[in-house]
């Protein structure tokens, strides 16, 4: 699958913009717009499904070496292919948008609001379904997207940092979200020490409920775990996912089956990881009848 760039520069106001794919060629347009006082430079691509009324927001979040201003290296990396042929190959119903982090020494977690508004941004100018937001990220971007899932949870319908570093987040807030984290053991940049960090967290997460995958691959190298790791059985696990964001009452006999990874509570307030018996509780802010 070819990725096809085409250069749009805008500033304020921004146009919202579509384009055409086929299995073949994706095209992601250059954009420029100011979110939450920063200028970031970003790439969107839609992947259009009209039987589908659910339209998914997908994030990739690079790597340090991909860091600048001019809206097109960050697009090198070969996890956003993977990404995108995925989307195209399950028929999905996507708008994928990569910005590109300006200042490699501030990083991600330098702006994380500004990335922020940028999904706000396209939620809104899009029609994004709010229950599927997805976000990935290798290296820099792996811990990004760790930060991102610990400065806002009950956002993320699911996550897959690779090759990152959770330390100093939330495991409270990150654990209101599905994650799929991959880590290489030739890995010399996330070493063992770093390894033990992350296993640490993930068990932190796994004691608070959260749905959660934490996958060792043996042999990879740094560079290895943030190309390879986009395979289509991971991909599938992130995207089954779907957070519930609609008011009122909610019935369905199967939703302890079908949304594990969020907490449970009883109507007198009490924290528990899955309803046993028929009854009214809080799921995700809202009542549900089980």
């Amino acid at each position: 699958m070819k990725i096809k760039l085409l250069y749009l520069f805008f500033l304020l106001p921004l146009m919202s913009l579509g384009q055409q794919a086929d299995n073949d060629e994706l095209t992601f347009i250059g954009l420029q717009h100011d979110f939450a006082g920063v200028t970031l430079n970003y790439r969107k691509a839609n992947i259009e499904n009209k039987a589908d009324n659910d339209k998914s927001l997908v994030i990739y979040l690079h790597g340090g070496s991909s860091c600048g201003t001019d809206n097109t290296t960050q697009m090198k990396e070969p996890g956003i292919d993977s990404i995108a042929n995925y989307l195209i190959c399950n028929n999905k119903h996507a708008v994928f948008v990569v910005p590109q982090c300006p200042d490699r020494n501030k990083g991600w977690g330098g702006i994380v609001k500004n990335v922020k508004a940028l999904l706000d941004f396209t939620v809104q100018t899009e029609g994004i379904d709010k229950s599927r937001i997805y976000i990935f990220g290798g290296s820099m971007g792996g811990t990004g997207t760790w930060k991102m899932l610990s400065i806002y949870p009950d956002y993320f319908a699911g996550a897959m940092p690779c090759a990152a570093n959770p330390k100093g987040m939330s495991a409270e807030n990150v654990a209101t979200t599905p994650v799929y984290n991959v880590m290489g053991l030739d890995d010399k940049i996330m070493n063992g020490d770093v390894r033990a960090i992350a296993e640490d967290f993930i068990s932190q997460l796994q004691a608070l409920g959260d749905d959660v995958v934490y996958e060792t691959v043996p042999g990879w190298t740094h560079e290895e775990t943030c190309i390879q790791s986009y395979t289509t059985q991971r991909l599938d696990w992130v995207f089954a996912h779907s957070r519930q964001t609609s008011d009122g009452i909610i019935l369905n006999s199967n939703l302890q089956k079908e949304m594990p990874y969020n907490f449970w509570y009883t109507l007198q307030g009490e924290r528990i990881l899955h309803p046993t018996s028929k009854g009214i509780y809080i799921y995700n802010g809202k009542k549900v009848v089980f």
